[in-house]
């Protein structure tokens, strides 16, 4: 389970300060206003060097020597340019670049609002919009020597070409769907537009948990997996989530939930 557990359950918004509120919006708010748009801006709020590490490179930059917040704090504006659903009341495109008188680092700010975003500012937003979609942040890939880094940066290409080629394919309706038809999913076609984004996901990923749970005491009940063999707490339908990444982080290129 992501941080800010209860927090996430309950369905609140993150607020931080008088100024900042970060929206834990609901399915229904997400679909009216495009999952698309709603895929691009998640992926805009939580990229990371390794995502961008073609552009990047095009732009003399290495992806390996530039941390997660100086890069927020360079491609916000423009790729977040107007006000976004997770942050309302905020336009990330009017904000200037500027330094911390305390320690000099980069910030955000807005000269009339008043608004602030720093580092510490940022990494309450990334966290909570990462937990609230329950995406994992540790999915990286430091490569050893600059061939290897090459050679990376070929193969990124090779798929970033190929994912150009791809229509945006949605993944809210189906899984909706069928969650509403599984067994022991409580909502209804009717109701479950107003989960928000945070109880859905972790509907989701606890339901997995507990068919994987009864699957798995299938196969040792019919004597088809040796039970000394599993670790039981580890199995337990109602432990923790382990949002853990499970792929290889080297295919990572996306961040979208």
């Amino acid at each position: 389970m992501p941080a800010y557990d209860a927090q996430i359950l309950m369905g609140e918004d993150l607020r931080i300060g008088s100024d900042i509120v970060v929206r834990n919006n609901t399915l229904r708010e997400i679909l009216h206003y495009g999952e698309e748009r709603y895929a691009a801006e998640l992926s805009a709020l939580i990229v990371r060097p390794y995502d961008m590490a073609v552009m990047l490179d095009d732009a003399g930059i290495d992806y390996r020597k530039i941390t997660d917040y100086a890069l927020f704090v360079m491609l916000a504006p423009t790729m977040l340019p107007k006000e976004t659903i997770f942050l309302p009341g905020i336009c990330l495109g009017e904000m200037k670049p500027g330094a911390n008188p305390d320690n000099g680092e980069p910030i955000l700010y807005h000269p009339d609002a008043h608004i602030i975003i720093d580092r510490a500012v940022y990494q309450q937003i990334v966290d909570f919009v990462r937990a609230t979609h329950f995406i994992p942040a540790e999915v990286e890939h430091n490569v050893g020597n600059e061939m290897a880094k090459r050679f990376l940066l070929r193969n990124m290409r090779r798929k970033l070409e190929r994912k150009k080629k791809k229509p945006f394919e949605p993944q809210y309706p189906q899984l909706i769907s069928s969650l509403v038809n599984t067994a022991g999913f409580k909502y209804s076609y009717d109701s479950v537009w107003d989960l928000r984004v945070s109880q859905f996901w972790d509907s989701f990923y606890r339901l997995n948990k507990m068919q994987s749970y009864n699957n798995t005491m299938l196969g040792v009940y019919t004597g088809n997996i040796d039970a000394k063999k599993i670790d039981m707490k580890g199995l337990s339908w109602f432990g923790a989530i382990d949002m853990k990444p499970k792929m290889d982080a080297s295919k990572a290129v996306s961040t979208t939930a």
